[in-house]
């Protein structure tokens, strides 16, 4: 489960439930076609908490052109 905010220029935040290393994704156009759509590794890295309990992670992801 996870959150979407944000728009198509300036990006997209997502808060997601559990941190999966794979992420799929699909884009579509106004009238749902599929524009790209794949999965992507993420290198997620520890913002919080500590080492030993764990803590928030986030990771910036790029999606191919």
């Amino acid at each position: 489960m996870f959150t979407l905010v944000g728009d198509g220029i300036s990006g997209w935040r997502a808060d997601f439930v559990g941190g999966q290393s794979m992420v799929g994704y699909r884009l579509t156009d106004t009238v749902g076609g599929v524009v790209a759509e794949g999965a992507i590794d993420v290198d997620w890295v520890r913002v919080g908490g500590t080492e030993r309990c764990g803590g928030p992670r986030e990771a910036d992801i790029e999606l191919p052109s």
